[in-house]
Parts: structure tokens; sequence; C-alpha cells
């Protein structure tokens, strides 16, 4: 019959017989077995095999340096902004990169307003520039509360914002702060009015990106250390009325474009290694009264143009290289001036006289 005929060929034998078959051929076994090959035939079956746990991994993306959106386009923004076009936020570990990934972490971003966003950012710079972390005051800084309501050295005399959430005063008075003043500060230019930063630990060099801040009218950094010259830019603030560099490692010649201060009335370049000459230029400075150079290097003669500054209350020449005599047209002013009048200087009207290395005695 020929029918019955295929049933012995061999390639259907395994088929007939697949339960008698696994003991007597080894040889299958161990390729059913194979971890490698098992994905293919059977995933389902392997839920340890590194096939299926390999998806997780494009999950585990916290870092906002990869594909955060929000951080790429909250770096943008900023660069726009800033004065080198966001060079500093491409540098891991700045305090601009740390700010802006700070920020761009928040939960809240997405609520905040563009000057929200830049004066967060400016703050948290500044706080990472100055070694927040040992500040001895930093109630508030880097939480999701309202910037307005930081800590403020200011609090009680003046707010830190004004009531549409403009950051106007920045007070960190003796706060422990210590590292270099960023140039975001900046940023803050139709808005900052008060940068009181005195009696802390402050280097490096002023920028001169501040010369950008119009609505200044108070930047005191008495008794710091910074270092370098005082900029040029120092001039262009329409609206200062102190300037209090005192105490620091100020070095080179005062600026002649501080004569352009329309508004000054306090100047302080005391105890600075600053040398060349008086300006003749200060003589412009027609509501100043107060300016002190003591314990500079200065040279020269007092320039008679002081004379025309005729709201001037308090003179500071003492422990100067200053030479000559201080003008007629100062001293008819009645104003109180401490020079060093025993020795290097003809004063008739100073108010203490004083020697080098010895100090002062009433005139």
């Amino acid at each position: 019959v020929p029918t019955p005929v295929p049933t012995p060929v061999p390639t259907p034998v395994p088929t007939h017989i697949p339960s008698p078959m696994p003991t007597p051929v080894p040889t299958f076994s161990p390729k059913t077995l194979d971890p490698t090959p098992l994905p293919s035939p059977a995933p389902t079956f392997s839920p340890t095999d590194p096939i299926t746990s390999s998806p997780i991994t494009p999950a585990v993306t916290t870092s906002p340096t990869v594909l955060n959106l929000e951080f790429q386009q909250l770096k943008q923004f900023l660069s726009l902004l800033s004065h080198d076009q966001g060079a500093a936020l491409d540098i891991p570990g700045s305090p601009q990169f740390r700010a802006l990934e700070w920020l761009a972490n928040e939960v809240n971003l997405l609520t905040y307003t563009g000057l929200q966003k830049v004066q967060r950012f400016v703050l948290a710079t500044l706080y990472f520039s100055t070694t927040g972390e040992s500040w001895i005051r930093s109630d508030g800084w880097l939480t999701t509360a309202d910037e307005c309501t930081w800590y403020s050295g200011l609090t009680g005399r003046f707010t830190p914002c004004t009531a549409l959430g403009q950051f106007t005063n920045l007070d960190l008075e003796n706060n422990n702060l210590a590292g270099s003043l960023p140039p975001e500060l900046s940023l803050l230019k139709d808005t900052l009015q008060r940068v009181h930063l005195l009696d802390n630990d402050l280097f490096g060099t002023l920028p001169t990106e501040l010369g950008n801040l119009s609505r200044l009218s108070r930047f005191q950094v008495t008794r710091n250390r910074f270092s370098g010259t005082i900029p040029t830019e120092f001039g262009s603030f329409p609206s200062l009325i102190v300037l209090g560099l005192g105490r620091n490692s100020l070095s080179g010649t005062i600026p002649t474009e501080i004569g352009l201060l329309p508004s000054i009335s306090t100047l302080g370049f005391e105890r600075n290694p600053i040398s060349g000459t008086l300006p003749t230029e200060l003589g412009r400075l027609s509501v100043l009264r107060r300016f002190a150079v003591d314990f500079t290097r200065l040279t020269g003669t007092v320039p008679t143009e002081l004379g025309l500054l005729g709201q001037l209350e308090k003179v500071s020449f003492e422990e100067t290289s200053l030479v000559g005599t201080i003008p007629d047209q100062i001293c008819i002013l009645g104003i109180e001036i401490k020079a060093d009048c025993i020795a290097e200087i003809s004063c008739s009207c100073c108010f203490e006289c004083c020697f080098d290395g010895i100090g002062c005695i009433p005139a």
C-alpha cells in the first residue's frame, strides 16, 4: 500500500516520538538550555534576561544637562542676556552653571516670569560664587520661597524688593561671603539700587560690567580683599550717591571718570595702595560731602579744583605722599580736614595734623 510508506521516513520521526527522544539525544538539550539563544525563541520566559532590562536605562535621566528641555530653553534665555553670551554657562562646576542647573530643576520653574528667572539666577550665582553654604545667614536662599523673602541684612530698613517683585536691595554685610563678585549682578541693571557687602572676604577684581547698573545709588564693599584697579566704568553711575571702596587692596590710579558722577555724596578710597595724583576732575563733584583717600600712595599736590566743592564737609588726606599746600580755595570752605601737616603738607586750616606712623593731633 503506498500511503503508509512515509511514516518510517527519518524526517517526521522527531514529531512522532518527542517524549522518548530527549534522554537518548543529549546533544540537543545544551542548545535549548543555552542562555544566549533563548531571547529569540522565548523572550517571555526569561525575565532576568538582559534584553528585557535594557529599556530601563533611558528612564534614568535625572541630570538636566542631558535631555532636559527646560534646561536648554533656560540656558538659551540667559545666554541672550549675559555679558559673555553664555560662555560661563558651558563650564560645568562654574557658579553660573550651578545656578542654571539649580534653577532648571526648580519645581516651579514654569510658573516664573522672565524677571523672576533672571533674579533667581543672579542670586544663585552670587550664592555659589561666594561659598553660600558657609554664610552666617542664608535663610530661604536656594529654596522655592520667593527670592524677595530670602535673607537680607536690610530687613527693617529697606525691603529687598518693590511691591512689584523687582529686586532692588542686596545687603549681605558681615555675612562671611568668601569668593569673587559675579558680573551677573549687572543683569539687574534696571532694578538694583543698593549693594551692601561690607566686612566680608570678597576678593578678585571689581567686575567692569557693574557699570551697567543704571539705577545704583549705593555701592559699598569696604573691608574686603578686592584687588586690581578701579574700573573706569564706575564713573557711569548716573544715580550713585555712595561709593565705598575703602580698606581693600585696590591699586592703580583714581580714574578721571569718577569726576563724572553727578550725584555722588560720599567717596571712599582709603587704605588702598592706589597711586598717582588726585584728578582735577574731582572738582566737578558738586554735591560731594565726604572724601577719603587716607593711607594711600597718592603723590603730587592737592588740586585747587577741590575748592569748587561747595558742599564738602570732611576730607581725609593723612598718611599719603601728598605734598605742597592745602589751597586757600579749600580752606575757605570751613570744612574738617585731616592731613600730614606736621611734615609734608602746609595747612593753615586743618582740623587735625598727622604724622606718618605716629598718628594725628588737633591742629
